[in-house]
């Protein structure tokens, strides 16, 4: 199991990804004036089949930091931290304001505040907003 960067960015400012002491800080700088999306998407590099996503099954994280700043709505910026299940058929995604739209056909959004411990139970976050849980939950979304 590893990190690895999922997608090549434009060109159009510097982004980078830290892994020390089993923290990762991941920092993604625009241009002034570029409105271009950059991208800092980090995967986890799962065995073949991925993890069976269970009923007792949790998520817990913490997020320092996390900002646009400024904010510019026309520039399209967001953060947020996406899992996908299902060969992208469920996402659950947190964010502290500001979410994306992934256009998978089952999106379910929660709201994360930077500094504090956020996460719960996979299958009762999804039951809490109305998804049916299929036989067989797994992640990674690949």
């Amino acid at each position: 199991m590893g990190h690895i960067i999922a997608e090549p960015t434009p060109p159009n400012g510097t982004g980078t990804n830290i892994v020390e002491n089993g923290l990762l800080t991941k920092e993604n700088i625009r241009e002034a004036g570029s409105i271009e999306a950059r991208f800092n998407e980090s995967i986890l590099n799962l065995p073949d089949s991925g993890i069976l996503i269970t009923p007792n099954t949790y998520i817990e994280f913490k997020i320092d930091e996390s900002a646009v700043t400024p904010y510019v709505p026309e520039t399209y910026s967001w953060q947020d931290m996406a899992l996908g299940f299902n060969n992208r058929s469920i996402c659950l995604e947190f964010s502290n304001g500001q979410f994306k739209d992934h256009g998978w056909p089952i999106m379910v959004y929660y709201f994360f505040t930077p500094g504090e411990l956020t996460g719960g139970n996979i299958y009762q976050l999804l039951l809490n907003a109305g998804v049916e849980i299929p036989d067989q939950l797994n992640y990674p979304r690949l």
